[in-house]
């Protein structure tokens, strides 16, 4: 477990695959709100959120491979404005 004042995870970018996609790489350090990080996202499967494409868990650190995504993209389906409560 690392100190409540430390970082519990770090980000960058990835590179591009052949097919076109970017990625971007997540490190995260063990700590609570983190635990089923991998998990959520893989039920996910980016509906909603950003896909999971690879995952390394281990006892001091987990890194996620995701898909990279850039600002203003939309990660859901936009609904009608009547329907936003």
């Amino acid at each position: 477990m690392i100190p409540d004042d430390l970082a519990r995870a770090a980000a960058g970018e990835g590179r591009r695959d052949d097919a076109g996609t970017d990625f971007a790489l997540k490190v995260g350090w063990p700590h609570p709100e983190a635990e089923r990080e991998a998990d959520g996202l893989r039920t996910w499967d980016g509906a909603g959120a950003v896909r999971l494409c690879q995952v390394s868990e281990l006892a001091e650190a987990t890194m996620l491979l995701l898909e990279r995504c850039r600002p203003g993209t939309q990660l859901g389906p936009r609904l009608p404005r009547s329907t936003i409560l």
